[in-house]
């Protein structure tokens, strides 16, 4: 009987054990899925966003509307010039401008690019003046632009050009560089012709670098597009907020912002978008 009551504790024991066991690894399985929902990225997209305009309406609402606005004052406002079409008329404008300047600069810098990174005489004879423009203030070139340009579309076109040219041509020249010597090394043992070392190794290795220097230059073109139509003409968007401030009409500045901000966002996931069409192969290198 004794015996047969220490097995009895003993397997009451065990099953406490199991059960006690069970419960926690129930409650981790459950912090663990409450941390995946909260750590979810369109959770935390949605959460930041949600906690940024609630700060913006509180800081907003304690300023005059001269000076400051709140989320509400800048949808109501970019309802506004949405429904007039004043809004749509300004953007085809300065879309137009832009795609212009920014596509004349990509091909004219991918290609500077490439020649530099696979000729060392272009690199010595382009890499002083790249890098001195690259760093030199490009407002500063506004008043020689409108002189040889005039004030029209052409002197907007030319300074889009400047702004977006040297980054991707630096970007391009870099990963060319960055390309490893011993596949160059490979692809000649294997009897490939530089033609062909140059389009098979060469530029599929700097294609990354390529297409983040055209995502930057989309960046850069936005900006520069924006600076070119208040400094050389009132039109666009950049004329739409130049007439704002006039006025002192926030509201409208803060929702031409947000278009703005919408558009370069838009663009560069359609450039990202194109990168995975065009290297997909570079996407598996990356760990998360």
């Amino acid at each position: 009987m004794m015996e047969k009551k220490k097995l009895n504790n003993a397997y009451k024991k065990v099953k406490n054990w199991d059960g006690g066991r069970m419960v926690a690894i129930r409650k981790v399985a459950r912090s663990k899925r409450i941390f995946d929902v909260v750590t979810n990225k369109w959770v935390l997209r949605f959460g930041s966003l949600a906690v940024f305009l609630s700060a913006w309406e509180i800081v907003g609402s304690g300023f005059n509307p001269m000076f400051f606005s709140t989320p509400p004052a800048v949808a109501m406002e970019l309802y506004r010039i949405v429904a007039s079409g004043e809004l749509l008329s300004q953007l085809v404008i300065t879309l137009e401008t832009m795609s212009v300047g920014y596509v004349i600069a990509a091909v004219a810098a991918v290609l500077t690019g490439l020649a530099m990174g696979v000729s060392r005489k272009v690199e010595h004879v382009l890499d002083q003046y790249l890098s001195a423009l690259n760093v030199a203030p490009l407002i500063a070139f506004i008043p020689i632009l409108v002189l040889w340009f005039g004030f029209g579309f052409w002197s907007r076109v030319a300074y889009i050009f400047m702004f977006c040219f040297f980054t991707i041509a630096i970007n391009t020249y870099v990963g060319v560089r960055n390309t490893s010597s011993s596949l160059v090394e490979v692809g000649r043992a294997f009897g490939l012709s530089e033609r062909q070392i140059f389009g098979k190794i060469l530029l599929q290795a700097s294609l990354p670098f390529t297409m983040a220097g055209l995502r930057l230059g989309m960046d850069r073109a936005i900006k520069g597009v924006v600076t070119a139509e208040m400094f050389m003409a009132i039109t666009g968007l950049g004329g739409m907020i130049l007439e704002a401030d006039a006025y002192y009409n926030t509201a409208r500045i803060f929702a031409i912002i947000l278009v703005l901000c919408g558009v370069g966002v838009v663009l560069s996931e359609v450039i990202k978008r194109l990168e995975k069409r065009i290297a997909p192969w570079k996407q598996t290198e990356r760990i998360r």
